[in-house]
């Protein structure tokens, strides 16, 4: 059997998987997310760089063909892999991530508006964190104990290596990948929480496009949705594989 990488989101660590990696039939690899490389202004150097390394951590355990996962963040380098090795990834999972922003004016605004967050994780680190998971995106976790879980768990991140990564990584950084997932030739699962408006409309968009694109919305769930409702999550990644 085809072992499965999983790749966390941004401010995450693999350690957000092992409940479903507990559950799953077959090998998997848990990645990090590395340090980014200096900003440039080329769209998607950074994410392909970064692409381009774990491939090579792939490589390096013995794994030529795989399966792979990626979480926000680590679905649009999880895209990036599937560009870049296209003969190697397998079938393709998505968990609330952005294929990439249709204007340069969309991409613009989305590069002013990470450069101040990581502006201000510099400056404020944790405390900053409340501020973060107060944006709209995680509406779902207000007032749940999975919020103070998420809290916690990410405190011990190092800000400056946060900050670079949002800033090099930023979704305004990177090149539309609309067009690729709508011609690739494999399997695409697309997983998104129904109270999670803004991606549930990213599904819907992929899944009317060209290519074996596969939209799941998760009742019960927001952005996290594998933290969220993890036994729905993990029946549909099962039966996916």
């Amino acid at each position: 059997m085809r072992p499965l990488v999983l790749l966390h989101g941004f401010l995450g660590d693999p350690a957000t998987f092992d409940v479903l990696v507990e559950g799953l039939d077959g090998p998997a690899l848990k990645l990090d997310l590395g340090e980014p490389f200096p900003v440039t202004d080329q769209l998607s150097a950074g994410l392909d760089a970064e692409a381009d390394r774990l491939l090579g951590v792939i490589a390096s355990h013995g794994i030529d063909d795989f399966d792979l996962l990626g979480y926000s963040l680590g679905g649009r380098v999880a895209m990036h892999m599937a560009r870049r090795a296209s003969d190697r990834v397998q079938r393709l999972v998505l968990e609330s991530a952005h294929p990439g922003l249709d204007s340069e004016a969309e991409r613009e605004a989305r590069r002013a508006h990470d450069a101040r967050w990581a502006e201000r994780i510099r400056k404020a680190w944790p405390a900053v964190l409340n501020e973060w998971y107060d944006q709209a995106v995680f509406a779902s976790l207000a007032g749940t104990p999975l919020r103070d879980t998420l809290l916690h768990e990410k405190s011990d991140q190092d800000p400056e290596v946060a900050a670079r990564q949002l800033e090099a990584w930023s979704l305004g950084r990177q090149a539309n990948l609309w067009p690729f997932l709508g011609t690739w030739n494999r399997p695409i699962l697309f997983i998104s929480g129904e109270m999670d408006g803004r991606y549930t409309g990213v599904g819907e968009r992929l899944a009317t496009a060209s290519g074996p694109i596969r939209h799941l919305i998760v009742e019960g769930a927001g952005h996290v949705v594998h933290r969220e409702q993890p036994g729905p999550y993990l029946a549909a990644l099962r039966s996916f594989l």
